[in-house]
């Protein structure tokens, strides 16, 4: 009854955005990325290299901005937990710290390595089309993931 004009419905559709995984040989303040992640222990122990540079070249604003995160999440975090902070004069806009157990990793932390992974890309999800490249450094290259 009446001229009730019925709306379409409609739907949409999310394409997943592919990812391409780069491995470099270079050192990480020779490349320009959106994100760089660093991963620390439940305990944020300091004495890792990667840490040591990324704090040598970030300067004063990422050295404060590690030791006010650091101060409050030391073992009051978990496995797979991740934090952003500012860059300072790293070349990037974000780092992330990812939040790995102490000690080797072993072949049964594939599904804590997995977890960790998926809440980095969750994490970085969130800046939207702001990143497009994540690097995370291996102490002798990086990893650089291109969304």
């Amino acid at each position: 009854m009446g001229n009730e004009v019925s709306q379409p419905e409609v739907t949409t559709v999310h394409k997943p955005k592919e990812i391409f995984v780069q491995l470099l040989s270079n050192d990480i303040t020779h490349k320009s990325v959106d994100v760089i992640i660093a991963f620390v222990d439940t305990s944020w122990n300091s004495n890792d290299e990667i840490l040591q540079c990324l704090a040598r070249i970030g300067g004063n604003i990422f050295v404060s901005e590690w030791n006010k995160i650091r101060n409050q999440k030391v073992n009051n975090c978990q496995v797979g937990d991740v934090f952003c902070v500012q860059s300072g004069a790293l070349p990037c806009r974000h780092v992330l710290f990812a939040v790995w157990r102490e000690g080797e990793a072993t072949e049964t932390d594939d599904i804590h390595l997995k977890f960790v992974v998926e809440n980095m890309l969750e994490t970085t999800k969130k800046f939207g089309d702001e990143v497009s490249t994540i690097a995370i450094p291996l102490g002798c290259g990086m990893l650089i993931i291109h969304l």
